[in-house]
């Protein structure tokens, strides 16, 4: 295939089009026979992964346009053919590829999503899907381009390289094919480096996957050492980069030549290489001594490292300060970290404002079908900075937590060694191999002599991976004992004090939540409030203080990080996702359905982005809880169906939860005897987990599916064994009891009814919400009360709940789902229905 892009200019990470000369690599290239295909467009992989099309096929794996159904968005999944299953080394490229491209998180690497393994073997492996076109593409569509705009390209792709490097890997195969020109949603073009098929990951004491005297690569940007098939490290790629930016300052490759032979033959000579002022554009002539340095084929004469090479080619073109931060790039212009002096000009063609890059940048014609609009006028001078104004106090800004997929620190975070066990530990984590995870990370704790502070992620990984597992108990030990051993305050403190939580929360430990409430304001009281990851921890502490019923000081650990998170302006996305969870808490337990749907799909979009793949999912599920509150059965069956896909092959611990609420949906919509074993299902699993805060809301489900059957005896006994259940959950016992009493009334035990339903309504009263059964809480107490020949109290009741009811409908601005909240939930229904009769139109 020489173009894998499809119509829309999409293109599948690591797959490479024909080449003018083939690769020289071990495993085949050639296109996959039809019959080597391992799967067809509309196959589901992992219980999510719907795919679309094929889009590439090479000779390890196809490339396969993917619909994640979780999070709905399109992505790459390139699936290894089957019958490379069983070959080890060729299991292991595969897995190299992967780890390697996991390994880097950087603007400028495709990102890799998520790693997997088939039933039959196969590995899969789940990449950002790119749209624009290659280098390669740009090159043959434009020949040589001005410094600048090759600049503009170069930079960002010297800096994800030296990403790579750092991480301990040598791409070894960096050519136009394998950068891609991305352009991104808001329209900027970030290049993106893709294919690390060939990559080298440094790994002391293991073997190389690479056999002496092998060649790996793409002839035309092989360094000579790589010809010589001789030991390699990141100069060789400083070399490719060499050739690279040859090819775009002049239009023509270095070592030109007509067959294999000869060409290998030229950059292993000692000739000198071309230089690059007899064959390119005079504007490229400042640039000559620098990309002759890095075509050095003396390893001591090429530049040691890739920034290297990088700051010589900005002093090069004038000079061109190198900076942190960047200014953000607009719609159809190409995005560089590092570049500074962005300067508004007029587009000639387009009469109207862009913005170009230092010293006149050429800006991208966002419609021009991937075109370069010229910019030959020099910029016009900046504007005069206004006067000095006098300006309010400045708001300590907030530190933020590392880009990365693990919230307590980045690659920095992770020990020098590759083969350490924290750091597989840490790398399992992200994967969501959590079975891995823990074994990592108990080895790492048997290694003598280690440090606290490595001893300490090593339980941090302990106590993630054992949560999201359901491991409380375990998940609560880790979590204090790499509390113990970390920097009080830090982000990896802050980590394991969530986690600690999070922990007591589902063990139900109300004591122990509110003696983290007060420590963390001891926290906040010697140090302030200075860091995202303390906001996270308020956030993590609201939900749980709230759900434990007492949902005053939840509200304000809520509402206080939200002030100060206003007050510092911009924050990650990871905070804005928690600060989204805890809002959402206080809306449902408020009883504002429509709000709770709002924060949850936010605090999806801010996991999503943070790359929180199991927090996106639990909110996915809350999504499905929202529409089923809304009374919308059909909407939430499908929302909680993918959620549980994803989450079940993961053994994430809420998955019980959701089959609960997908089995209690399923009823609702006439399908009880489909629902039901789903709920008994997840009920067994709670059991073996001793969750019993999910163990008593699975038994209310299955109490109020069997109500709905007629079988109001089995109802009341699953809904007395989750009230004894839920005993120091108020929220939970108080719907328990609810629905306990509306059983015992469908019986005609209405004396019997009576102490169920006002315990349950003054739980209710205390807290002031719950999240389930709120309606029938105070429709139980008055029809109990009304039973019992309490009239007057009966109707106080049934207006005020009719009163809540129709408040609550009053926040909810469509008008679509405010008749599904009233007319679809059957205790609304009933409500609204009993106190028309008892008390007319409301």
């Amino acid at each position: 295939m020489g173009d894998d892009r499809n119509e829309q200019g999409e293109r599948a990470p690591g797959m490479r089009p024909d080449d003018a000369l083939p690769d020289l690599d071990p495993e085949p290239r050639s296109i996959a026979p039809p019959s080597t295909i391992p799967l067809s467009p509309g196959t589901v992989v992992a219980d999510k992964f719907a795919l679309q099309r094929v889009i590439a096929s090479g000779g390890m794996g196809t490339v396969f346009e993917a619909w994640d159904t979780l999070i709905e968005r399109k992505v790459a999944l390139k699936l290894m053919h089957p019958h490379y299953a069983t070959d080890p080394s060729m299991v292991a490229r595969f897995r190299r590829e992967a780890q390697a491209a996991a390994r880097v998180q950087h603007p400028n690497i495709v990102n890799v999503l998520e790693v997997g393994r088939r039933r039959d073997g196969a590995f899969y492996l789940v990449q950002e899907l790119l749209v624009g076109q290659t280098l390669r593409e740009h090159l043959d569509a434009r020949g040589p381009l001005e410094p600048d705009e090759a600049l503009a390209i170069l930079v960002p792709v010297m800096s994800g390289i030296a990403a790579a490097h750092a991480s301990g890997i040598i791409h070894r195969d960096l050519k136009p094919e394998n950068v891609i020109l991305s352009r991104s949603p808001s329209g900027e073009i970030i290049p993106k480096i893709i294919d690390f098929g060939l990559a080298k990951l440094h790994e002391p004491g293991k073997q190389s996957l690479t056999r002496l005297g092998m060649l790996l690569g793409t002839p035309q940007y092989m360094a000579p050492e790589q010809v010589l098939a001789e030991k390699v490290d990141t100069r060789a790629d400083v070399w490719a980069m060499g050739v690279v930016t040859f090819e775009m300052l002049s239009g023509v490759q270095p070592f030109g030549a007509e067959g294999l032979a000869r060409l290998l033959a030229k950059i292993v000579s000692s000739e000198p290489p071309p230089s690059l002022d007899f064959v390119a554009p005079k504007a490229a002539w400042p640039f000559a001594p620098v990309v002759a340095r890095a075509l050095a084929r003396d390893l001591k004469e090429r530049f040691a490292t890739i920034l290297d090479f990088r700051d010589a080619l900005c002093e090069a073109h004038g000079g061109a300060r190198l900076l942190v931060g960047h200014a953000a790039p607009h719609a159809g212009q190409l995005a560089v970290p590092g570049l500074v002096d962005v300067v508004p000009i007029e587009d000639p063609v387009l009469d109207a404002p862009v913005h170009d890059l230092a010293e006149g940048f050429a800006a991208h014609h966002a419609d021009d079908g991937g075109g370069y609009v010229r910019v030959n006028r020099p910029p016009p001078p900046m504007p005069p900075r206004p006067a000095a104004t006098p300006q309010r106090p400045r708001v300590p800004v907030l530190t933020p937590l590392p880009a990365s997929r693990t919230e307590w620190g980045g690659p920095e975070s992770r020990s020098q060694t590759d083969e350490d066990p924290v750091k597989l530990a840490e790398e399992a984590l992200d994967v969501n191999a959590l079975g891995d995870a823990i074994r990592w990370a108990e080895i790492a704790l048997e290694v003598p002599g280690e440090s606290e502070d490595v001893r300490g992620k090593a339980w941090l990984v302990l106590a993630i991976a054992h949560r999201w597992l359901g491991h409380y108990s375990e998940a609560a030990r880790a979590a204090q004992e790499a509390m113990a051993r970390m920097a009080r305050g830090s982000n990896g403190w802050h980590a394991a004090f969530g986690h600690l939580v999070i922990a007591y929360g589902y063990l139900g430990r109300k004591d122990r939540l509110l003696a983290r409430v007060d420590e963390l304001v001891q926290l906040e009281e010697e140090e302030g409030v200075t860091t995202e990851a303390h906001l996270v921890s308020a956030c993590r502490l609201a939900i749980f203080v709230i759900r434990a019923g007492v949902p005053p000081l939840g509200r304000k650990l809520a509402r206080d990080a939200h002030s100060r998170v206003a007050r510092a302006g911009a924050v990650g996305p990871f905070l804005r996702a928690w600060l989204a969870a805890a809002r959402a808490e206080i809306a449902i337990f408020e009883g504002d359905p429509a709000a709770y749907l709002r924060r949850v799909e936010a605090a999806v979009d801010g996991f999503t982005e943070a790359s929180d793949v199991r927090n996106a999912c639990v909110q996915r599920t809350n999504v499905g809880l929202a529409y089923m509150h809304l009374g919308a059965y059909d909407r939430a069956c499908f929302g909680l169906r993918r959620a549980v896909a994803v989450a079940e092959p993961m053994q994430l611990d809420f998955v019980p939860f959701a089959q609960g609420a997908l089995g209690y949906c399923l009823a609702h919509l006439g399908r009880d005897a489909e629902g039901l074993p789903i709920i008994e299902a997840a009920l067994e699993t709670s059991r073996q987990r001793k969750d019993r805060r999910r163990e008593a809301g699975l038994l209310v489900h299955a109490a109020r599916i069997r109500a709905m059957q007629g079988d109001h005896v089995g109802a009341v006994t699953l809904a007395r064994t989750a009230a004894e259940e839920a005993e120091d959950i108020p929220a939970q016992r108080a719907y328990a009891l609810a629905v306990l009493a509306s059983s015992l009334l469908a019986e005609g035990h209405t004396v019997a009814a009576l102490a169920p339903a006002s315990e349950a309504a003054s739980h209710l009263d205390r807290i002031g919400g719950i999240e389930d059964g709120e309606a029938l809480t105070r429709l139980v107490q008055a029809l109990a009360l009304h039973g019992t020949g309490q009239e007057a109290d009966a109707k106080r009741r049934l207006g005020e709940a009719r009163r809540r009811l129709l408040e609550k409908a009053d926040k909810i601005g469509d008008r679509r789902f405010r008749r599904s909240f009233l007319e679809q939930v059957p205790d609304h229904r009933r409500l609204i229905e009993t106190a028309a009769q008892w008390l007319g139109p409301a």
